[in-house]
């Protein structure tokens, strides 16, 4: 349908547009498709079991993320475990099929922004007070166009669109998108259907990534403020809070007495004073003043990624900011802009103060740092939701050009948004190799990220995997230096330096860990490695204590084959049958040797 407004402007929905939105989105990300599976891929698809089959969707359904694993999480997103299944099925898992669902998703997403802002940038009427009725938004419907299109190049989505990771920010923005379009088009009839429809379309964005929650506040915004509808507002609302309602009961239970729950016998006591709203606080040395002043810090640099989107970054340290100084002054003018014009567009045009809400409070649970969802406080894929309000914005400005500026204007900034957009679309896709493997990943981090451990660990096991010994033992060091308590990367240090034949200074490694502490969840793997260092210095009874210590707390049979032989050629039979017998018990299945005699 046209809506024809004064000089020939359309501004509904136009199938041509929405066309040509989605080839260029997936274009852009179309290099994407070849991609590898990369960071947590690795433990979420390829060894998870619960995406191989139908059969687990219902426990899905109740646990968190990593519940497949007996770990506990904040996280639940059985949607994107979902979505897996259902790639899993076409695909099973060449990676590419989940790469092109990511693409899939990303177009479709940015042809809903473009008709979200159809029905928001012709709430207007030039200038005018705020109308109910549809009205012109410009030559051709420029604005809505330029909304879709922005959204569909904006670089900061690399990391949601080119990694299967990602499937959370997809999803979550295209329900989130799909119920607005329908709460905000609902004419009152039907209230059945529309109730259903609703509940559905936002427990789809519910279950796919936490910050789609702040939605409803969202819809509700968009009632008061531009829909023009004066009665059925508890009516229209009552599917959206129904809804969260629902969310938040299946969530509690999934996190808190679920399989793996935070509050199951397995993890009470770990948890105990840590608990919150999210689950177990990631973060307990933050305290408010630093959670504030953090947050107001993390919101300057999310504004500034989404208007510069340069020296993006697929591992951003953590820089808690813990009192006011010279160089919080930024931050804090950022925010105040940000606010200031929220203020000035809520008094002249309230479609920019809906567009700005539809950036903060997407974006306010990524900010909630002292008790917040996950451990990384900093990502760009946290983006994703809140750019739509950015988008919307963009669509508003040029469309304001065509109906308000002078002719220079009109004439200048059309040119200046499409050599943005083009470079945007450039950044984008040339962006996506970064994501083309791991390698890439922590590679493009290491290098913009040279001051983070766990940065460093990870480009050190990417070095090692490639073979370059002498890289991966530099970025081994690096990570220790900058996180002295770091078992992870002293245990790689010391198995790499074994590798370069370096066993004496893989001992030191070894024992410099195990006196950090010695009852990690790392130390068993630590002894084992140490064991074997000790038996390539032709130590074999401090080996055997080794081997002992990690069967003390880790009982493996392999391990106790390994030390049964150990034992048989140092020349206790009696033990090593004893261990044989053991590792017997521990895994009845295999037919191993049982005594010396036949231990080869």
């Amino acid at each position: 349908m046209r809506i024809k407004t004064k000089g020939g402007a359309t501004g509904a929905f136009n199938p041509v547009y929405a066309l040509a939105v989605f080839i260029f989105a997936f274009i852009i990300y179309s290099n994407s498709i070849n991609n590898c599976f990369v960071r947590d891929d690795s433990a979420q698809i390829l060894n998870n079991p619960w995406i191989k089959s139908f059969s687990y969707t219902g426990r899905v359904f109740m646990s968190n993320v990593w519940a497949f694993t007996g770990r506990p999480s904040n996280y639940y997103r059985p949607l994107m475990y979902f979505g897996y299944m259902i790639v899993y099925s076409l695909f099973g898992l060449d990676a590419r099929g989940y790469h092109l669902l990511s693409v899939l998703l990303h177009s479709i997403n940015s042809v809903l922004v473009y008709a979200a802002a159809c029905l928001v940038i012709r709430r207007y009427n030039n200038g005018g007070p705020v109308s109910p009725g549809p009205m012109g938004t410009g030559p051709l419907g420029a604005g809505p166009l330029a909304a879709g299109l922005v959204f569909a190049a904006q670089p900061v989505h690399v990391e949601a669109v080119a990694w299967a990771g990602g499937y959370p920010d997809l999803l979550a923005a295209m329900f989130s998108l799909a119920a607005f379009l329908v709460f905000a088009a609902y004419p009152g009839r039907g209230y059945l259907k529309y109730f259903a429809l609703e509940l559905v379309l936002l427990l789809g964005a519910f279950f796919s990534k936490e910050p789609a929650v702040t939605i409803p506040f969202v819809f509700v915004a968009y009632d008061l403020l531009l829909s023009g509808r004066k009665r059925g507002f508890v009516a229209r609302c009552a599917p959206l809070f129904c809804a969260l309602a629902i969310y938040m009961g299946m969530r509690t239970y999934a996190i808190f007495y679920g399989p793996a729950g935070w509050l199951t016998a397995n993890f009470r006591a770990e948890v105990a004073g840590h608990l919150g709203m999210a689950g177990i606080n990631y973060h307990p040395e933050i305290g408010p003043a630093t959670a504030f002043l953090t947050g107001v810090s993390f919101f300057a640099r999310y504004l500034f990624k989404m208007l510069v989107p340069i020296r993006l970054n697929p591992a951003y340290g953590y820089q808690p900011v813990s009192s006011v100084n010279a160089a919080f002054v930024i931050p804090v003018l950022a925010a105040a802009l940000f606010a200031f014009l929220l203020y000035v567009s809520f008094r002249r045009d309230r479609r920019y103060f809906f567009a700005g809400l539809f950036f903060l409070l997407p974006l306010a649970p990524s900010l909630y740092i002292s008790h917040g969802l996950g451990q990384f406080l900093f990502a760009e894929r946290y983006l994703y939701l809140p750019s739509i309000g950015f988008a919307l914005a963009a669509g508003l400005a040029l469309d304001g050009v065509y109906r308000g500026g002078r002719g220079t204007l009109k004439k200048v900034v059309p040119g200046l948004f499409a050599a943005l957009l083009v470079f945007y679309a450039a950044s984008s896709f040339e962006r996506n190799h970064v994501w083309k493997d791991d390698f890439s990943v922590w590679s493009d981090a290491a290098l913009k990220t040279p001051d983070n451990g766990f940065v460093q660990y990870n480009y050190g096991v990417e070095l090692e995997h490639k073979g370059l010994l002498d890289g991966a033992i530099a970025a081994f060091r690096k990570a220790v230096a900058l996180q002295p308590d770091y078992m992870k990367a002293y245990s790689e240090l010391g198995g790499t330096l074994m590798k370069k034949g370096a066993n004496e200074a893989a001992v030191q490694v070894f024992r410099t860990a195990l006196s950090i502490n010695d009852g990690a969840p790392d130390t068993p793997g630590i002894h084992y490695r140490l064991a074997r260092a000790y038996l390539a210095l032709g130590d074999p009874d401090a080996a055997i204590g080794e081997y002992r210590t990690v069967l003390a707390v880790m009982p493996n049979a392999g391990i106790a084959r390994e030390l049964a032989g150990l034992l048989c050629r140092t020349g206790n039979p009696a033990a090593a049958e004893d261990m044989f017998k053991k590792a017997q018990m521990m895994d009845p299945a295999h037919a191993g040797p049982t005594g010396c005699g036949d231990f080869k």
